[in-house]
């Protein structure tokens, strides 16, 4: 129950932000709101992102929060370790996108916002995104985002990958 507890706080923790930098970028409204019962309510949702003015949106959640410190040499290599860490990053994006799609009816991943959530992790440069990505331009997902929430990233202000957008 503890952990439950616990990775529905990081749900919301990163939820929060993603909304909050969508709602300032585009001037919407929602609010995270929890799903708390995902045994018999939505159980692909973990969260929902509701409105006043627009349709609500399930979020998904995805989250790698395991460091990637068996990577680092010295500190002198820190930025042979950042890359290793994008690399590694990209690596289980693309796979846990995949994943998810076998795991998803069309049905619902129409519905669906993917969020994949890294903690340990520096922003990635947006055109090597875009590179790497690219593929996942045309998938069944509603929008996959990849979350870098802040104190986590190097500028402090977290970051937001736009894989494939709303």
């Amino acid at each position: 129950m503890r952990n439950d507890n616990r990775k529905k706080r990081k749900e919301m923790d990163y939820a929060s932000f993603f909304i909050s930098q969508i709602n300032s970028q585009n001037n919407w409204d929602y609010v995270a709101i929890p799903n708390e019962d995902e045994q018999r309510n939505d159980g692909d949702v973990d969260v929902y992102a509701r409105s006043k003015n627009f349709n609500t949106l399930n979020l998904q959640l995805k989250i790698i929060d395991k460091d990637y410190k068996k990577n680092e040499i010295s500190r002198e290599r820190k930025p042979l370790v950042i890359q290793i860490r994008n690399i590694d990053s990209v690596k289980w994006a693309k796979e846990t996108i995949r994943e998810s799609a076998l795991g998803y009816s069309p049905g619902v991943r129409c519905d669906m916002i993917l969020l994949l959530c890294l903690y340990h992790a520096t922003p990635l440069d947006k055109q090597y995104a875009k590179r790497e990505f690219q593929e996942f331009e045309k998938s069944d997902f509603k929008a996959i985002y990849l979350i870098i929430p802040p104190l986590c990233s190097n500028n402090n202000k977290g970051d937001i990958t736009t894989i494939k957008s709303l």
